[in-house]
């Protein structure tokens, strides 16, 4: 049966060992090279065929990067074979891997890169995508204590929460290890310990939209994967 892969594993890329810079500006300005960083949400470095390869964003991650720099375009190539590109945020692919060998496979991202004073940079990311026999499919489910939560709304007074396990659906070999919960961007508690609880009271929220993040983090028999759902919240009157 077709999978669809729902769920966010973020890879902050280290560019002194993944990056190959080309420039078409000047002399002079090829001395000021800017630092780089990106991140990629639901990067899945495994995919049977009939399945998406997915990555759900593109940004540049502006804690460990030069400041004012900007993505202007992104081609993905399968194989040295082009099969997206965009010039707009977030550069999304969502690829169907159809009659693919099973095996080890090329993905390649090539990345334009613009910023005021800065020498405009091309950068190219290869990783490596292994086609499997079966769906690979890694997926957790949201337990909360209260079933209306489920709606995504909850009052000033209440409390969310609740329990984290993996999914029947999951076709690998996994155990959780660690989950974290956060608010609005701000962690809140974080446990290693099944069934992985979490509790949060709404004081003092205002009224309106806020966001729920639950990062959990599977070790499987293909390796260690980080797994992001955001929720969006309503806070009701």
């Amino acid at each position: 049966m077709k999978k669809t892969l729902q769920f966010a594993c973020i890879c902050l890329l280290s560019l002194a060992s993944m990056l190959v810079v080309s420039s078409c500006e000047t002399e002079e300005e090829e001395l000021n090279i800017p630092t780089v960083n990106f991140t990629f949400d639901d990067y899945w470095p495994y995919v049977a065929n009939g399945q998406q390869l997915t990555l759900e964003g593109l940004v540049i991650d502006e804690s460990k990067s030069s400041p004012g720099l900007r993505i202007v375009q992104v081609e993905y190539l399968f194989d040295d074979k082009s099969i997206s590109s965009s010039t707009a945020a977030p550069f999304a692919l969502n690829y169907k891997i159809q009659g693919q060998s099973i095996g080890e496979h090329t993905l390649t991202a090539i990345i334009k890169v613009k910023g005021d004073g800065y020498v405009d940079m091309t950068y190219t990311l290869k990783f490596t995508i292994t086609v499997l026999e079966e769906p690979f499919v890694l997926d957790f489910n949201i337990t909360y204590d209260d079933e209306s939560f489920n709606n995504s709304e909850i009052r000033n007074g209440e409390t969310l929460s609740g329990t984290i396990s993996l999914s029947e659906n999951t076709s690998v070999d996994a155990t959780i290890t660690r989950v974290e919960y956060y608010w609005d961007g701000t962690m809140f508690s974080g446990t290693s310990i099944a069934p992985f609880r979490f509790e949060y009271q709404m004081n003092g929220q205002t009224i309106g939209a806020h966001e729920f993040k639950i990062v959990v983090n599977v070790d499987t028999e293909l390796g260690e994967f980080k797994l992001t759902r955001t929720i969006p919240f309503n806070i009701l009157r």
